[in-house]
């Protein structure tokens, strides 16, 4: 279904603060929408239609994978009040080379991620070329360490992490190890007491970063920290 056609409907709204840009209102890809609270949502719709969403984004990227066709402009937009748990390491799991997530709508209405019962569940970005955009990520469990977890080059994030709790906190939000050409846009929404959080945002051999952070509370560490192996041209602001 063409955005075009849907203008009303199908325009995400910038949260305040985001330098995001809003998905192009045309696409040569597949558009997938996802609303877990809409009456007729199912996995097993194809989920093109608003009106007859994936319940999931996780079946929204199973159904992009079975496509067998990468980089073509696919986009995933998941609407105003969606949710979604991960419980395991890449419980989400974008590894499609070339897909854009969108979330819908802003402040408290926009697609809310919640991370628990362990402390490696992630949503992996193995695939280039990816980018995820007004979602919130929240912690349910402490000491988190890479909810958003990046190992594919090219990825644009743009994010708001709540903590739940001084003593619910991740220990970062974005974890992006061995890649190149990265562009983090971070709110942290932390608490003034507790240590669980150690950084924001881990950067391991990485090359050509640029990471916009906004974020309040405490770390024990660094709110970007250069860990293991050396990363070279970044910017941080």
């Amino acid at each position: 279904m063409p955005l075009g056609g849907m203008p009303g409907l199908l325009s995400p709204q910038n949260p305040a603060g985001s330098l995001w840009h809003p998905a192009p209102l045309a696409t040569t890809g597949k558009i997938v929408f996802v609303d877990s609270t809409k009456p007729g949502a199912a996995d097993d719709n194809v989920g093109d239609d608003p009106l007859r969403p994936k319940a999931t984004w996780v079946a929204a990227l199973r159904y992009l994978r079975s496509q067998n066709v990468t980089n073509r402009g696919d986009q995933i937009w998941m609407m105003p009040n969606h949710q979604e748990t991960v419980r395991v390491a890449a419980g989400i799991p974008m590894n499609v080379a070339g897909v854009s997530v969108f979330g819908m709508s802003q402040g408290a209405s926009r697609p809310r991620i919640t991370f628990e019962s362990d402390v490696a569940a992630s949503i992996l970005i193995s695939a280039a070329n990816c980018g995820i955009y007004n979602v919130v990520g929240i912690a349910n469990i402490a000491g988190l360490t890479q909810p958003f977890d990046v190992t594919g080059s090219d990825c644009h994030l743009d994010i708001e992490w709540q903590d739940t709790s001084a003593t619910l906190s991740a220990a970062r939000a974005v974890l992006a190890t061995g890649v190149n050409r990265l562009d983090f846009t971070v709110a942290y929404r932390g608490f003034t007491s507790g240590t669980q959080v150690v950084n924001a945002v881990r950067l391991n051999n990485c090359n050509h970063v640029a990471v916009t952070l906004d974020a309040y509370g405490v770390n024990n560490q660094a709110w970007v920290e250069f860990v293991s192996t050396l990363s070279t041209n970044v910017f941080v602001k």
